[in-house]
């Protein structure tokens, strides 16, 4: 496997919050991406194990989800597809990301939550080249 974080259960608080997105880096890494001993992702804004594996899977990334985390392999394609949110801001912002970097047409069900932690996120993100 690619890109391993081994995160000890002690660091997740401190990362927790950048996980989706370095998932996201992971779908561009050779080897793939894993991430354990991160239970604590299912008690945030939405459960975010099974919220970044359900939308990978809609992109057609091979994932396996586990209690503590999940792991998909190297990525050769990514497909469009309509992004699920669950409401949650960092799986809004990680996804539309995604979208800016792939040049992918990739649809969300609602942003509105990114307001939360980031207003004006994507107006800096349209003004990235």
């Amino acid at each position: 496997m690619g890109l391993f974080l081994p995160v000890k259960a002690a660091d997740v608080p401190r990362l927790i919050d950048e996980i989706p997105i370095l998932t996201i880096a992971g779908l561009f890494s050779e080897g793939g991406f894993r991430i354990d001993h991160a239970k604590e992702l299912r008690a945030k804004e939405s459960d975010r194990i099974k919220s970044m594996v359900s939308n990978l899977q809609k992109l057609g990334v091979e994932v396996t989800e586990f209690e503590d985390g999940y792991e998909f392999s190297e990525v050769m394609q990514i497909n469009p597809t309509k992004i699920e949110t669950y409401m949650d801001h960092r799986i809004a912002m990680s996804f539309s990301i995604l979208a800016k970097l792939s040049n992918l047409n990739l649809t969300m069900d609602d942003t509105s939550w990114v307001d939360t932690s980031f207003p004006g996120f994507f107006e800096i993100l349209k003004d990235i080249a």
